[in-house]
């Protein structure tokens, strides 16, 4: 009887131990730029005086970070940069180091620029987004200079949430 039931174990155990979990599906493929794309530019620049707006003489920032949420360049060396917007585009720029974005009157950083020329679908339980209406000719993001400590070389934030099919 023993021996009977050490097989099992045995036998059990095996069958554990090749049991393989289920595949994870492919990633997603990315898909080629839409042909109703535009180009969107403007600049990430030294708001001097604070007011939001580009004026004559305030210096771009070069080699800042700006992104459609799908692809992302740097400014060059007068803070320009040019990337894609579709009818459906959050762009952005990655706050540089020893600068900050103005906030809002709720004192939120404002770094983005929302472009959506319908705004959202009205089939919505919540109000979304209102039309936008057209792209801009320039899309700016105003930053302002404010020395930061050495004391972080990074900081990391990560979704935390299972994989699940």
């Amino acid at each position: 009887m023993r021996s009977s039931l050490a097989a099992c174990a045995l036998v059990l155990a095996g069958c554990v131990a090749v049991q393989t979990p289920p595949a994870l599906p492919p990633p997603p493929q990315r898909s080629a730029p839409r042909a109703t794309a535009t180009p969107a530019e403007g600049h990430v620049f030294n708001d001097e005086n604070r007011n939001g707006i580009r004026d004559p003489g305030e210096p771009g920032i070069p080699a800042v970070a700006v992104s459609n949420g799908r692809d992302v360049v740097l400014t060059d060396a007068t803070g320009h940069y040019r990337l894609s917007a579709s009818a459906d585009t959050i762009l952005f720029a990655v706050k540089p180091r020893d600068w900050v974005p103005p906030t809002s009157d709720d004192r939120l950083p404002r770094y983005f620029y929302i472009h959506k020329p319908s705004g959202s679908r009205d089939t919505l339980r919540f109000p979304g987004i209102e039309p936008t209406g057209a792209l801009p000719a320039s899309v700016d993001f105003p930053f302002i200079a404010r020395p930061e400590p050495q004391r972080f070389r990074m900081i990391l934030f990560a979704d935390t949430q299972p994989y699940t099919l």
